[in-house]
């Protein structure tokens, strides 16, 4: 058992903090535009969690809330995000759209 457990962890590929993170982000996306918004917050809060410095997390939770309609939380996302290091053109357009609004 312990032999199978070893060559199992062998053969499967090693993943990184940043590697999970990557696919909850995506399934976050995806939870955002099947209307699971509370999901999708809960999936961007841990990767927040797992990888601080990540500014995905929050461009994420900014389009959970623009979806929602509750744009403050938004560009304080958005904001939070480009404070990360954000090189996203979505992030300056979005974060536009909602100063005009």
């Amino acid at each position: 058992s312990s032999a199978l457990k070893s060559r199992l962890n062998d053969a499967l590929p090693q993943l990184t903090s940043q590697d999970i993170s990557a696919d909850q982000i995506q399934l976050a996306y995806d939870a955002c535009k099947e209307g699971r918004h509370e999901f999708a917050l809960s999936l961007c809060s841990e990767v927040r969690k797992a990888n601080p410095s990540l500014p995905t997390s929050f461009e994420c939770a900014s389009d959970v809330y623009i979806a929602c309609k509750q744009f403050l939380d938004a560009e304080i996302c958005l904001l939070h995000a480009l404070n990360l290091g954000s090189k996203s053109v979505k992030t300056y357009i979005n974060l536009s759209l909602i100063k005009t609004n």
